[in-house]
């Protein structure tokens, strides 16, 4: 499928926050092994440039993403050095 059939993203010019909507909840499956849901509660959230998202509540990752809690792995202000 088309994954931007499903997504919205927006930049917001005051801030360096993008804000991300979900035409509906999505299925993503990895490898042809790995599934994993990703549900919103709520209209809209908003990520950063380190990939953390608010509000906290309100985005729902269930599956293979949910059970590893990927979002705990790294630190919030974690980015990589480019040269």
């Amino acid at each position: 499928v088309n994954e931007w059939d499903y997504f919205t993203v927006e930049d917001m010019s005051d801030s360096d926050f993008k804000r991300v909507k979900l035409s509906a909840d999505i299925s993503i499956l990895y490898d042809q092994k790995h599934q994993s849901k990703m549900e919103l509660k709520i209209p809209e959230f908003y990520v950063d440039v380190y990939g953390n998202y608010l509000p906290v509540l309100g985005p729902y990752f269930g599956g293979e993403m949910g059970a590893k809690r990927i979002g705990d792995m790294l630190p919030s202000d974690y980015y990589l050095l480019t040269n």
